[in-house]
């Protein structure tokens, strides 16, 4: 419960932070692909800015986090896929933004703790190595924290 109350403070902060101006506009393609069972729709538009990456990862993320504290985490297995989708255009993101180099790294950081942390609990739904919520909320509060500050510094 500490944790999703530490997840919910870092949402806030993101919104507050407000959106920043990108020069780069999102694809207009809508790539389509299947993955095992599943039909992955890329359609959805996805954030330009870092600041809304960062809102809609730390929402996908409260949702998941909340699912698996619950014991359901089937309940949020589709977020569970869109939010790698999500993690992967930080990078981007921070490239188009007017922020330091040092900064760039934390986003990368970032975004590798994100990936590897909901990825292993994707697994674990999926017949791989079964990892817990608190195998990962570590990360995860760590990342979401440190996006929310460069966003914040962004303002």
């Amino acid at each position: 419960m500490k944790f999703l109350l530490s997840l919910t403070t870092c949402l806030s902060l993101i919104a507050m932070a407000g959106c920043q101006s990108s020069s780069e506009s999102a694809s207009s393609t809508t790539p389509v692909h299947a993955s095992g069972e599943h039909v992955h729709d890329h359609s959805s538009d996805h954030p330009e800015t870092l600041s809304e990456a960062a809102t809609q990862i730390a929402a996908m993320s409260k949702t998941i986090l909340a699912a698996f504290a619950a014991g359901t985490p089937t309940a949020a297995h589709e977020q569970l896929h869109e939010i790698g989708h999500l993690i992967e255009e930080l990078p981007k993101c921070a490239a188009n933004s007017e922020i330091s180099d040092e900064a760039k790294r934390s986003v990368a950081e970032a975004t590798d703790k994100l990936m590897n942390a909901f990825g292993a609990l994707d697994e674990s739904m999926h017949g791989g190595e079964t990892k817990s919520l608190d195998d990962v909320e570590f990360e995860v509060d760590w990342s979401l924290k440190t996006l929310a500050a460069i966003v914040k510094q962004t303002k």
